[in-house]
């Protein structure tokens, strides 16, 4: 029976291509997901092993970057303590600044996604275990206050080159400095970042509220040195708001965050693979109902001769493994080469990732060989139990071929979930009912079930309107067309139904996105101009210059932080002025109001709430130098951009 079935495959290759090339772009987006993340995770792995020492000094875990930790100093009293307990090699601190960036001819910043500009100053000390930290690639390191090292992918994207003046933006302004060389860390993996390389005078005058100390310090331990113990060694010697961690705990935690985000990214893209399966997996079930249809004659045949039901089945389903096996292999290889490409064209863009390079492990490749053989024999499982109960007197006298096919039980139950789904949908978007968006999410999926299952009812309509504009426009091949479409409603609407599913699927996404985007722009945003720097850290500007421009009617300031609640948690801070939050804020302020004063605050209603702070409760939040600050409840807030905390800037 396998050896019948191999020839009969074989013999309607050309009917079972469609069905392959469905496999195939399903598991090449399943392939290509999995690679694509994998290789995100390795330049990951890089910059941390070329960043990070065998024990480190950091800002601590409760302090947010950015929200005024860059002006907390570890003098240098604390790093001379430091080097003096026992297992301790080299110690070397550090200043550094993510807001730094290069600008080209025309004084824009070259920069790729809101990925920051890292500067720091330059130091060979080896990272985490002996591995390569900061390295020079051509030229020199800088030696004198005006001369920078520059990644390589930044420097060729900025179009300059060793020996050039290179205008830089730091926080102060812009600068000039002489190109010197050309530096990276470790591997030159960069993942869109700018590397910045300054003498030590140099980063303390670009950050001048480290003018007397360090931001961060790193430690190099003698072999055989146990890291953790000397963390907890060098933990009383810090300052407020500073831990000492070993590098494998502090790798660890940064592979952990980047984990997670790298999570969302593989979601992301294994949706658009999972709609590119369930396409396939309507294109195999009709593909494989067809050939059925057609070997009948063929299966019955075999019942004649003597074979089993169970046989027939298993005849179906053998074709469908072999689809599905040929199908991954090539989906694999060709997951394998965009994974490739995509490479190529991020090392191009700029984005630098090192010497990270695509694998095929055996783990995606099992994944990927999987899913295609569930897809394809769950979508021939049906057409083989038709083909096996096909009786074979019936079959020979083509009775199945020549009936017409009835609509079918689905498709009335699918009539009846679409209907049931343009209610619940209904519902959801014009009446007041609790949570709405369980109502339209459900609804949505309802209707779109419901209309899969039900096309061939549906499409009925449609369907005798297009017979009147085929037999107007092509005659008898018109209506050829027509009732061949109509004698099989089911396999006609299976057909249209991948169509409609993609369709559907991409113009939700389109629409989605569009909405957000414009919602974010019309509902939380006030004014006409936004100024905020391009990765999103702390920036110095002039108010009152921005203020004089001619046509500026009015300027509002916004900062924003993290800070602990008592009896919450952590919460979202904005700061800003009385006015800010009237006039240029999307907040809505339920009772109170913000004072002109330090310490008054705006709770949002379900933090009071939960919080036990109702208006006129005075309570306490650790502040960013280590003290605590008292504020004032004076008004509750609902909705807007941020939900949280807003509290006047003084504060």
């Amino acid at each position: 029976m396998l050896k019948a079935a191999w020839k009969s495959l074989m013999g309607r290759k050309l009917r079972l291509l469609m069905s392959v090339l469905s496999i195939v772009l399903g598991v090449m987006f399943v392939a290509r997901s999995l690679m694509f993340t994998d290789l995100l995770g390795a330049t990951a792995r890089q910059i941390l092993s070329a960043t990070v020492s065998d024990v480190n000094v950091t800002t601590a875990q409760n302090v947010t970057p950015g929200a005024g930790a860059s002006t907390r100093v570890i003098e240098q009293k604390v790093v001379e303590e430091i080097s003096a307990l026992p297992g301790v090699a080299r110690v070397s601190g550090s200043v550094t600044n993510s807001t730094v960036y290069p600008l080209d001819a025309d004084g824009r910043a070259i920069t790729l996604g809101g990925a920051p500009g890292i500067a720091t100053n330059f130091d060979d000390m080896p990272a985490l275990d002996g591995a390569v930290g900061m390295k020079v690639v051509s030229g020199r390191a800088p030696e004198a206050f005006d001369e920078v090292a520059v990644d390589p992918s930044t420097v060729k994207r900025a179009g300059y080159a060793v020996g050039n003046t290179i205008k830089l933006a730091v926080p102060q302004g812009t600068r000039e400095f002489k190109l010197v060389g050309t530096a990276t860390f470790g591997d030159g993996a960069t993942s869109g970042a700018s590397y910045l390389f300054f003498t030590l005078e140099t980063m303390r005058s670009i950050v001048p509220e480290l003018a007397a100390g360090y931001n961060s310090v790193s430690i190099q331990t003698d072999p055989g040195t146990d890291k953790t113990a000397l963390a907890e060694q060098i933990k009383p010697l810090l300052p407020q708001g500073f831990r000492a961690v070993d590098g494998k705990t502090l790798a660890d935690e940064y592979e952990d965050e980047i984990g997670v985000r790298l999570g969302f990214v593989n979601t992301f893209l294994l949706v658009f693979a999972g709609i590119a399966l369930l396409v396939a997996s309507l294109l195999i079930l009709n593909t494989f109902s067809i050939v059925v249809s057609q070997r009948s004659r063929e299966l019955a045949l075999l019942r004649a001769l003597g074979a089993k039901r169970s046989q027939v089945r298993r005849t179906v389903l053998f074709e469908a493994v072999i689809v599905a096996l040929i199908g991954a292999a090539f989906g694999l290889a060709l997951g394998y080469g965009l994974t490739w490409l995509l490479l190529w064209l991020m090392n191009s863009a700029g984005l630098g990732l090192g010497s990270a390079t695509p694998r095929l492990t055996w783990q995606t490749a099992t994944i990927c060989v999987a899913v295609a053989l569930v897809v394809t024999v769950i979508a021939a499982l049906l057409p083989a139990r038709r083909a096996s109960r096909t009786r074979p007197v019936e079959a020979m006298a083509q009775a199945v071929s020549a009936s017409p096919e009835g609509i079918g039980t689905p498709a009335w139950l699918g009539l009846g979930a679409l209907q049931i789904g343009v209610a619940v949908l209904a519902c959801g978007v014009f009446f007041e009912v609790p949570r709405r968006l369980w109502w339209v999410g459900g609804g949505a999926a309802l209707t779109l079930i419901g209309a899969v299952l039900a096309a061939g009812v549906v499409g009925a309509p449609i369907l005798w309107l297009a017979d009147r504009i085929n037999s107007a426009f092509f005659g008898e091949v018109g209506r050829m067309a027509t009732r061949n479409a109509t004698r099989q409603p089911r396999r006609t609407a299976a057909t249209a139904a991948t169509l409609m599913i993609g369709l559907t699927l991409v113009a939700i996404l389109a629409a989605t996105t569009t909405a957000s985007v414009r919602h974010d722009l019309t509902k939380n945003q006030r004014g006409d101009f936004l100024l905020s720097p391009v990765n999103y850290q702390p920036f110095h500007v002039d108010v009152d210059a921005v203020g004089k421009v001619d046509g500026v009617e009015a300027v509002w300031t916004f900062s924003r932080t993290a800070a602990q609640v008592p009896g919450y948690g952590e919460v979202v801070v904005t700061g800003t002025t009385p006015s800010g939050i009237k006039d240029g804020s999307a907040a809505k302020v339920l009772a109170g109001e913000l004072l002109d004063t330090p310490g008054s605050v705006l709770l949002d209603y379900d933090l009071s709430r939960k919080a036990g702070l109702p208006m006129g409760k005075r309570f306490t939040i650790p502040g960013i130098d280590g003290g605590e600050v008292e504020l004032l409840v004076t008004g509750i807030t609902k909705g807007g951009s941020d939900a949280g905390m807003i509290t006047n800037a003084a504060t």
